[in-house]
This record gives C-alpha cells, structure tokens and sequence, in this order.
C-alpha cells in the first residue's frame, strides 16, 4: 500500500513538473509567435496549474497554521500521552501535557516575549485550545521554577477555571500569587521541596532539587501505570552556586535505577561546547564595574533572577561602604602624639595593651 502511494505521489509530482515545464515553454513560445491558438494553450496550462495549487496546498505558515493543522491520532486507553504545548524550539511559553485515561496534568505555563517584528504584541501564551474544553479533566499544575517563560500564563490560565491546584516550591508558589493578585485571583497552591513525593489523580510525582539562575528550582518525576518520565525544567550543572544548593544528582541516580521511560531535559546552549562559568564568577566582574564608576550605574535584569538581584545589591553595598571609609588618608605623625597623650592620661586607665591600627579604619570593616 505504501509502495503505491509511493507511486502515486511520483507520478503526480512528475506529472506537476512536465507541466509547470510545458507552461514556460508556451509562455515563451507565446512571446515569440504570438498566434491565437497558443495563447489559449497558455491560458488553459494557467488554469491547470491553479487546480493544481489549490488541491496540492503549501506547508502551514503563521497565517495559515491553524487551518492545516493536523489532529493527534485518538488516544488508546492506558498509555500516557505527552503534548507540548510551547516551548520546544523557542526560548519561551514552556508548557506541558500529561495525560492518562481521561487525567491531565500539566506542567509549566509560560509566556514567550515578541520580537522586533511584532509590535503591539506584548506577551504569547501556550496554545490553551488543545485543554480549553476539558479544563475539567486537570487534576494539577506543576510548576518547576519561577522565571516568566515557566509561570507567566498562569493567571491566564486560571481566568479559565480559577480552580486549578498549583504545585511548586515556597519561591515559585510566592510569585505565581503575587501574579494572580494582579488578576484578583486567589489560587489554590501546595507547597512542595526536594525529594517531597505526592499523588495527584493517577499522577505519582517526585520531585528533585536543581541548580538554576533563581531559587528553589525543582525537576519533577512522573509515574502512572503506562509508565514513567522526568521533566528537569530549567537545569544548570554549577557546582558552585550562589545559594549553595547543587543539582540533587543522587536522586536522579535513584530514579534512574528505578527505570525512567522518558527524560525531557533542558536543552538551551546544549550545542555550545565547554561549560557554563558558575554564577559566582560574575560577583567579582560586578564589583570591577562599581569600584572603576564615576557616575551612575543603571541594572537592566529581570525581576525574578533573584541570584543576579541579589550580586548587584551586595557590590553597591560593599562600594557604598567603601566611599565612606577614609582608605587613602591613612594617620600621620599628629594622629600618632594625640594617641600618645591619649594612653598617658587617665582616661586610658582600663586599657592593659592592645594594637592600635591607623590605618582610616579599614580593619575594623575586616579589609
């Protein structure tokens, strides 16, 4: 059968070319002689050729996606469906679906940001069509860390059915309400950590600490009877972060003694080679920029990268304090007799001999 259809699609695509072939050469033999019965040859090739276009249409674009859309094939009782609804192949609006026997959980509702070339946009939702008409059937929403492109679309989802129980660690959950405050929508949430393992519906979930650009990053494990994945969210292998809470790597190691069916891993900059510099090689890079500043400085960062935040405020700190320290008008011999008067008089009477630095106070700030 399908060396049929093989031949088949052959012979109309040889049958296409012979006469897109036979057009162009009317068409210039048209030009050159210009006789009444060519011209209609021309003109009857042109309306084959536009049957042709229309029955044989072009791959979807932006413009024609949703009407060349094709249907996923009906889902068999006891397997576990898997369907991105954003983020693969964009650095934006991560989202998936799991779904087992009439159960959906999801995991991950982002945004993705326009570019240049579209302007009055101002943020890109997942597809919500695919679940729009069974938002009764979503037994949770797992959130894996708190970054716009993971749990921006959460309070857009929740205008659909506020409902929906939200699962995340103590930083994400605090974003995500802080959000749907906006939205006056007050979520239902469950608080979970690291090796916290919970039911949800048919849904067995594990969840693993991970190493991000912001706190209280978590992978999740997956189990149901048709099998089982894990879904790493946002992954960063940096021994040394800012926080000193590395990528659980023990508790992947058990999972995958367990036996794991599927993985679906963060890949941003998988292409590139070497390795990431961990997050604490930008602290010194940050405090050259504030020590060498002569005039103000201006941070652009995104809100939530908490670690980034967190750098910025400590060089300002660390700069504020230096200014305030004479460093550079170290004591000279005045300061030198005034404490000489100061050890001979009885005011000095408590003091049993210790060092006296005159050094502007640098060691008393520990520098």
């Amino acid at each position: 059968m399908a060396t049929q259809e093989a031949k088949t699609t052959r012979k109309r695509s040889a049958g296409k070319s012979a006469t897109g072939t036979k057009r162009r050469s009317t068409k210039s033999a048209a030009s050159q002689a210009k006789s009444p019965r060519t011209r209609k040859s021309t003109r009857n090739t042109s309306t084959r050729v536009r049957k042709q276009i229309n029955v044989n249409k072009p791959l979807a674009t932006s413009d024609t996606q949703d009407e060349n859309r094709v249907a996923p094939p009906k889902y068999r009782k006891g397997s576990m469906r898997i369907t991105p609804l954003g983020g693969l192949g964009e650095i934006g609006r991560n989202m998936n679906v799991i779904e087992y026997n009439g159960h959906i959980l999801l995991i991950d509702c982002g945004v993705l940001f326009p570019e240049e070339e579209q302007p009055g946009v101002d943020l890109i939702l997942p597809d919500f069509n695919y679940i729009k008409d069974r938002l009764d059937k979503v037994d949770a929403l797992v959130l894996t860390h708190g970054h716009e492109d993971h749990i921006g679309g959460v309070p857009y989802l929740l205008k659909m059915r506020p409902d929906i129980p939200l699962i995340g660690s103590k930083l994400t959950l605090g974003f995500v309400e802080a959000k749907c405050r906006e939205h006056r929508i007050e979520p239902v949430m469950t608080q979970v950590e690291g090796r916290d393992k919970l039911k949800v519906g048919p849904f067995n979930l594990e969840f693993v600490s991970v190493t991000h650009s912001i706190p209280d990053a978590l992978a999740v494990c997956v189990r149901t009877p048709a099998g089982s994945l894990i879904d790493t969210g946002d992954i960063k292998l940096d021994q040394l972060p800012l926080d000193h809470r590395v990528t659980d790597l023990v508790e992947f190691g058990k999972l995958g003694e367990q036996g794991i069916d599927l993985l679906m891993m963060d890949s941003t900059n998988a292409e590139v080679p070497g390795f990431v510099k961990p997050e604490t090689s930008i602290g010194p890079a940050l405090d050259q920029v504030f020590a060498t500043a002569t005039r103000k400085i201006i941070v652009a960062s995104f809100s939530s990268h908490v670690h980034r935040v967190q750098q910025v405020v400590d060089a300002a700190r660390e700069q504020k304090i230096l200014n305030r320290m004479p460093l550079h008008a170290y004591g000279d011999t005045r300061d030198l007799g005034k404490m000489a008067e100061f050890l001979v008089g009885d005011g000095a009477s408590y003091i049993t001999g210790q060092d006296f630095a005159v050094d502007g106070g640098a060691l008393a700030y520990g520098y």
